[in-house]
């Protein structure tokens, strides 16, 4: 994570998302009239205090993503792989990307 202090405040880099990734988000977290910035930091402040909260009232409800990183290597059928591909170039991200934001990372989302 790249950081730069201010002040009382440090600067954090958050990887790459796309404009239309970020649209999203500020959407659901900007109040009208606010900085899109300020709410940002505003939301991951509240976020972290919250994960920060369950960690000491119940340490596996966030620990248990512990472990050492594994890299998962599937095969795709090849006209899967070219729709990835497509997907990609439309939304001017890597591959690996894709299958990552669109397809992996919702696994991880708590289930209502």
């Amino acid at each position: 994570m790249n950081k730069r202090k201010k002040g009382n405040s440090t600067q954090i880099s958050i990887r790459s998302r796309t404009t239309g990734e970020w649209d999203l988000i500020f959407k659901k977290i900007t109040p009208a009239g606010d900085s899109n910035l300020q709410s940002l930091s505003k939301h991951i402040r509240r976020e972290v205090l919250k994960v920060k909260n369950r960690l000491n009232d119940v340490p596996e409800s966030v620990t248990w993503m512990g472990g050492e990183k594994v890299v998962m290597r599937p095969y795709l059928d090849n006209s899967i792989i070219e729709d990835i591909k497509y997907i990609a170039i439309c939304m001017k991200v890597s591959e690996p990307e894709v299958i990552d934001r669109l397809i992996i990372t919702p696994l991880l989302q708590p289930q209502p």
